[in-house]
C-alpha cells in the first residue's frame, strides 16, 4: 500500500481509511457461525428446513467433509460503496475488495495470514499465531459470525420480521460504547442479512449487507494460496506484533485480526 498510496495521490488513502473503519465499525467475526434452529416453526417450515441443511450435508459429504460458504457483502460509509466477497473451506478463508483500482485479497491458509495486493504483484505472509491457529479447530465459518458477538456482548433477540413470504429475527446488543443490531434469516441456514452499528463516542452509523449467500460450493484448496507470480515478504508472529505499531507490514492492513491473533484479539 506504501507504494500506490503515494501514487494514487490521497484517493488510495482514503479509500483504504473509508474500508478500515468500516471494518472497524461492522467488524466480521472469525466465529463460528449460528448453529440452525428450528423450534417454533410449522412442521412443513422445518422439514423444508431440515431437507436444506441435510442437502448441504451431503454436498460436503461429497467434497470430503469441508464445508464451504460464498456471500459478498455491500456497505455505504458516507457517499462510498465498498464491496467485499467472501469464501471459505473449513477454517480456509478468502476475502477480495477493489479499492483505488488495487485488488486486494486476504487469505488465510494452515499457519499463514496473506496479504496481496495483485496489481502491484506484492504481498505479505505472516506466520498466524498458535492460538489463532488452534481455533481453526472448533471455529465455524469464519465470516458472518456477527450474531456470536452481539450474544456474547450481552445481546438479545428483539423481534421477529416478515418480508413477504421470509422472516428475519432481528438481535441487538446496547453498551455505553453503542449499539449493534443483527437481522438474520428464519429459515435454515441461518446467517445474517444486515448488521447496523452505531458508536456513541464518534456518533458514526455503519450499515452492511449481505448479498448472495451460497453453502456447499466445490472450491479447490488452491484458491486459498497465493499466486506463485506474487513476490511475498514471509512474516513471523512475533515479528510482526514488534513492527506493526510503527509500520505498515505488507501492501495493507490486517484486516480480519481475529483469523491473525486469535479470538477476542
Amino acid at each position: 500500500m506504501r507504494g500506490w498510496m503515494r501514487g494514487c495521490g490521497g484517493a488510495g488513502a482514503s479509500a483504504w481509511s473509508v474500508l478500515v473503519a468500516l471494518l472497524l465499525l461492522v467488524p466480521l467475526a472469525a466465529q463460528a457461525a449460528p448453529r440452525s434452529k428450528t423450534k417454533g416453526k410449522s412442521g412443513a417450515q422445518q422439514r423444508s428446513a431440515e431437507g436444506d441443511v441435510a442437502r448441504a450435508a451431503d454436498r460436503i459429504r461429497k467434497r470430503g467433509g469441508e464445508e464451504t460458504w460464498y456471500v459478498s457483502t455491500v456497505s455505504r460509509p458516507g457517499n462510498e460503496l465498498v464491496t467485499v466477497h467472501y469464501w471459505s473451506k473449513g477454517p480456509k478463508f478468502r476475502a477480495e475488495t477493489v479499492l483505488a483500482g488495487h485488488r486486494i485479497i486476504t487469505l488465510v491458509s494452515g499457519e499463514y495470514y496473506y496479504t496481496l495486493d495483485e496489481v502491484s504483484g506484492t504481498g505479505v505472509a505472516i506466520r498466524r499465531s498458535a492460538k489463532a491457529v488452534a481455533a481453526d479447530a472448533t471455529r465455524g465459518r469464519p465470516f458472518g459470525g456477527e450474531v456470536e458477538r452481539v450474544m456474547s456482548r450481552g445481546g438479545e433477540k428483539i423481534k421477529t420480521e416478515k418480508l413477504g413470504q421470509r422472516s428475519f429475527d432481528v438481535y441487538r446488543s446496547t453498551s455505553s460504547e453503542g449499539r449493534t443490531t443483527v437481522w438474520v434469516t428464519g429459515e435454515a441456514p441461518h446467517v445474517p442479512v444486515r448488521v447496523e452499528t452505531y458508536v456513541r463516542k464518534t456518533g458514526a452509523e455503519g450499515t452492511l449487507d449481505y448479498v448472495g449467500w451460497l453453502f456447499g460450493l466445490g472450491i479447490a484448496d488452491s484458491f486459498f494460496e497465493p499466486s506463485p507470480d506474487i513476490t511475498l515478504e514471509r512474516v513471523d508472529y512475533q515479528e510482526y506484533v514488534r513492527r506493526a505499531p510503527r509500520e505498515l507490514v505488507g501492501p495493507a492492513p490486517v484486516l480480519y485480526r481475529d483469523l491473525l491473533h486469535g479470538p477476542d484479539s
